[in-house]
């Protein structure tokens, strides 16, 4: 089961895409590989958006937002 982290962090300022997905994926108690999984996002793309190597596509984010209820701003960057 999901934790539903919209209210608990809605507040909160994003941090770097990286950042938000490693913490996100932990308060759900999830591996990388469970995400990748249960997103459909490949284990090793999700490896290297938490190092910070590469920037989920605005299509990954979206699916990362949607899984964690959040908005995609903690997972797209226009910039990159």
């Amino acid at each position: 089961m999901r934790v539903d982290l919209k209210d608990e962090f809605k507040d909160l300022p994003t941090n770097s895409i990286a950042e938000n997905l490693i913490r996100f994926r932990k308060l759900n108690n999830l591996t990388q590989k469970e995400l990748s999984l249960l997103t459909g996002i490949n284990k090793s793309s999700i490896s290297k958006y938490e190092r910070g190597e590469l920037f989920p596509s605005r299509k990954n984010s979206i699916i990362l937002a949607d899984f964690f209820r959040l908005d995609t701003k903690y997972f797209h960057d226009d910039y990159f």
